[in-house]
């Protein structure tokens, strides 16, 4: 990948390798402040999304206190992110 030229904002394409692995991977906190929306929104919107690597504990290890929550930390690969905005931007019915 090239790097941006002087002039443009890295932040508005995000690295994209030759194969997913070598996205760029965002956290939640990144994209939500990218697309102006709360942290979670965006893991509403990722939650049962394929290629978003999820790192917590297992469903059956999970605390079950109400008091307590687990903490699952979610990354969205670039590609992931830029096929989700992409379905998100389309008008209904297309």
């Amino acid at each position: 990948m090239s790097e941006p030229q002087s002039g443009q904002d890295a932040t508005q394409k995000p690295s994209v390798g030759e194969t997913i692995a070598e996205d760029k991977h965002f956290t939640v906190a990144e994209l939500a402040e990218r697309w102006h929306v709360s942290p979670n929104t965006v893991r509403r919107i990722f939650e049962g999304e394929g290629g978003v690597l999820r790192f917590g504990a297992a469903p059956e290890r999970r605390c079950r206190s109400p008091r307590r929550r687990h903490m699952t930390q979610m990354r969205i690969p670039a590609r992931v992110a830029q096929r989700v905005h992409a379905r998100l931007s389309q008008p209904n019915g297309q």
